[in-house]
């Protein structure tokens, strides 16, 4: 059945990154799971580890991990936020960086079986379903800005010292 999808960006034009240098970055990829379960509100099989490495091979360390965690909003949305976690961990004093990467999308579907559903769900999200869709990409902009700033508090960073990009 064909379906008529709309992607919003959260953070549009691009994803969220922000750095951090402190001592023991690595804590990052093993409190990131949990930051999405317990902000986003879902259970664990909601939350998908995509990808961690960590080479022990070189000094510093480098480490990396990718996360996904998805939220059914309503019969037609879904909200997924994808967390990047990159960096390097000296094994001497474990001082180190960490760059970590937010991109989150509200996806809308509707299926449709001829041109009048199709034409009647662009009117419907156009003109009805617009706020709801806001309020989801604003819910989960919060929940970034709450995961971001739980992550400079287990460390010590304030919001300063961080370097911000987009």
């Amino acid at each position: 059945m064909p379906e008529v999808v709309w992607v919003d960006d959260f953070y549009y034009p691009s994803e969220w990154t922000i750095r951090i240098r402190t001592r023991k970055p690595f804590q990052l990829v093993e409190m990131v799971p949990d930051l999405i379960r317990r902000m986003m509100k879902v259970t664990s099989k909601d939350v998908y580890e995509h990808d961690v490495r960590y080479d022990i091979t070189v000094d510093p360390r480098t480490f990396y991990g990718f996360w996904e965690g998805r939220r059914q909003d309503d019969k037609w949305t879904r909200t997924t936020l994808r967390i990047t976690v990159q960096g390097e961990q000296a094994s001497t004093d474990a001082m180190g960086t960490a760059h970590v990467r937010f991109r989150g999308t509200v996806t809308t579907r509707y299926p449709y079986n001829n041109f009048i559903q199709r034409t009647f769900w662009w009117f419907y999200n156009r003109f009805f379903y617009y706020r709801q869709k806001r309020q989801y990409i604003f819910r989960i902009r919060d929940e970034v800005f709450q995961i971001k700033e739980r992550m400079l508090k287990t460390f010590g960073v304030s919001e300063e010292e961080v370097a911000q990009g987009s």
